[in-house]
């Protein structure tokens, strides 16, 4: 960079953003692709056995680290998320679910990652004729307010020191987001930004998660970039309805790093040219 050049916002967006590794068959391997397609950071997918952590001893996390560092690629860990959820009432289940997000902390400390993100995870529910399907968290409000709050208390105590935790929309309930509102004051945790589970399949958005997140633009560290259509998400960026540039243009004041979730790496690369395209 030339001196005294100084980037514009949406370009230090462009400069920051990383891929979601999901299929790749190393770490390693996801440093260099990075490397190969222009992308600044790498978020190394947990849920998948090739990245479970029990996989990597201590000296192969700091040969990672050190490779990452020597090839400037920021590392990012996305905590199992599909099949995990905080947002259980049944105490032995949650803390086996606490258990394993603390290896994905642990080892994303160890690895030198910027942040960790996690999801609340999904509610039970039951179906009433005539009403629809009403989850417990609606049945049973401070009950489930209290049992979140322990486990984002536990998770983020763990993190304190390591590593940056980030929850997700994915998804934010009531219950999610009076939890979270009451943590974040006092720097806690911190937030993951999915810009496509911002909308409903209609291309509508859902006001009160949109105006959460409006709330606390300071509060988000971590952006996932996927465009969404009537069928599905992770959509490759500009073949859906995601206002890219409006929401970007509002997070591009702030510290904010970005993951393309589009999937495989040449999908992910297509939607990198597709975003500099919006943003310029």
């Amino acid at each position: 960079m030339k001196r005294g050049f100084k980037l514009s916002n949406l370009d230090r967006i462009l400069s920051r953003v990383g891929f979601h590794a999901v299929y790749e068959k190393s770490i390693r391997e996801t440093v260099d692709l990075a490397c190969k397609y222009g992308f600044s950071s790498v978020q190394i997918e947990t849920a998948m056995p090739q990245f479970f952590p029990e996989r990597y001893d201590g000296d192969a996390r700091e040969q990672i680290r050190c490779y990452a560092n020597d090839k400037e690629v920021t590392l990012k860990v996305h905590a199992p998320g599909e099949d995990f959820s905080l947002q259980t009432l049944h105490a032995s289940i949650q803390q086996a679910v606490i258990k394993r997000l603390k290896k994905a902390i642990d080892f994303a400390a160890d690895l030198g990652a910027k942040l960790v993100t996690i999801h609340p995870g999904t509610v039970p529910g039951f179906t009433i004729p005539g009403r629809g399907t009403i989850p417990i968290d609606v049945q049973y409000p401070q009950l489930h307010i209290q049992s979140l709050k322990v486990a984002l208390l536990e998770l983020s105590d763990h993190s304190k020191g390591k590593t940056l935790l980030c929850i997700e929309n994915s998804p934010f309930t009531s219950t999610v987001m009076k939890v979270l509102s009451d943590m974040l004051k006092d720097n806690r945790i911190f937030l993951t930004w999915d810009l496509a589970k911002l909308y409903r399949n209609d291309g509508t958005t859902y006001a009160q998660i949109e105006n959460f997140f409006l709330e606390h633009l300071d509060k988000v560290r971590e952006c996932h970039l996927h465009d969404r259509t009537r069928e599905h998400g992770h959509q490759i960026i500009g073949q859906g309805f995601v206002d890219f540039k409006r929401y970007l243009t509002l997070l591009s004041n702030y510290d904010v790093d970005y993951t393309i979730e589009v999937r495989p790496i040449e999908n992910a690369a297509k939607s990198l040219k597709a975003l500099r395209k919006i943003l310029k």
